[in-house]
């Protein structure tokens, strides 16, 4: 049995036609939480999923999403002869952050349930959206340092090469943010990424250091590697969703190009300076 917990806020005039404002806030409602989800790296059935949810949940059984790689749609028709109401979202800015999938997670719970209305519902995605990370952004550098001295480790490598690996990260990071906030595309921050990396395995052997190069960069190209990027794909590929499961094995595929550029660059600068 369906509940409703939408509030109804009257009718909006729209184009000579009279539309249930509360079924506009509604929709507004089930994209918000679409975008949250796509933007934070999860499939495109999930996405489905959750905005079916907010809409079942407000009483629109009938409401119908549609995802791709970068666009959300939604549309609803109140009966077989009134016009469809539709709306979209597009979305081009991507940034994993788990903790906004839980955010998430837990508001579509709580609506399902009838613990919230919808109202408080858009308030909490509101929010969400607004407030940015909830760690600072050096902890999520750090984090990601301490991942690559983990992978230095499993490698075998020295001491040396954990604070080689740390350093790698760091730089890599910082760098890839900087060019994020200047929306620099992806493909040229992965491909700084790898050159970062493999300068720093240049200068490592080029100072005749007992360190394996090959290490040092593997270590620190590893948080490039677009691995929930390919498991994003492979799960829409196997759920029925080709589309965006071609489009997002695109965005992996030049991800990892650009890495590869990024290390031959860095290599032939190690060869203008006398590496062999």
């Amino acid at each position: 049995m369906e509940t409703r917990v939408c509030a109804l806020r009257g009718p909006l005039r729209t184009l000579g036609l009279v539309v249930d404002r509360d079924a506009y806030l509604t929709l507004d409602l089930a994209l918000r939480v679409g975008e949250m989800l796509l933007a934070n790296g999860a499939g495109a059935a999930d996405v489905h999923h959750g905005m079916r949810l907010v809409t079942r949940s407000c009483g629109m059984s009938r409401a119908q999403p549609s995802v791709t790689f970068t666009d959300l749609t939604i549309s609803w028709q109140p009966h077989i002869d009134e016009p469809a109401i539709v709306q979209t979202r597009h979305v081009t800015h991507r940034e994993i952050d788990q903790d906004d999938l839980t955010r998430v997670d837990h508001v579509i719970r709580e609506l399902v349930h009838g613990r919230i209305d919808r109202d408080e519902a858009r308030r909490r995605m509101l929010e969400s959206a607004s407030a940015g990370h909830l760690r600072k952004r050096w902890a999520v550098t750090l984090g990601w340092g301490v991942m690559s001295v983990g992978v230095a480790m499993m490698l075998g490598g020295t001491p040396l090469v954990w604070l080689l690996a740390f350093v790698s990260a760091v730089l890599i990071d910082r760098a890839t943010l900087a060019m994020s906030r200047r929306w620099i595309p992806t493909f040229y921050q992965q491909v700084v990424g790898g050159l970062i990396a493999t300068l720093i395995a240049v200068a490592v052997a080029l100072a005749d250091l007992p360190v394996e190069p090959s290490r040092v960069v593997t270590a620190g190209i590893v948080m490039l590697l677009a691995g929930l990027g390919l498991v994003g794909a492979v799960q829409d590929a196997l759920i029925g969703y080709p589309l965006t499961a071609t489009a997002r094995l695109l965005e992996v595929a030049v991800s990892t190009i650009g890495i590869v550029a990024g290390v031959s660059a860095g290599l032939t600068i190690g060869r203008m300076l006398g590496l062999e």
